[in-house]
């Protein structure tokens, strides 16, 4: 079989796509990032959602979470996880 290089694409991470939403409670009480913003139920979701999404050895897996969560960085993102993590 002969494989041309135009068939061959790279996937990215545009390309992966969970199997089904998952939804995910989240408690009421402020969420607060590190810039000091609070963060919506909804950019929680998307964050979580993003964790589950991109594993952990993809080296550029925060880059990826960010971009899916509008307004919020790299930076944003782990600081969120860390604190949360921490709550835990």
């Amino acid at each position: 079989m002969t494989v041309f290089y135009s068939e061959v694409r790279k996937i990215t991470h545009k390309d992966i796509q969970p199997a089904e939403p998952v939804l995910v409670e989240v408690p009421a009480e402020k969420k607060v990032s590190a810039a000091g913003r609070e963060w919506t139920i909804e950019e929680q979701k998307l964050l979580e959602q993003g964790l589950k999404t991109f594993p952990p050895s993809d080296t550029e897996r925060w880059i990826h979470i960010a971009e899916c969560i509008p307004g919020r960085s790299k930076k944003e993102c782990m600081a969120r996880f860390k604190v949360r993590k921490n709550e835990n």
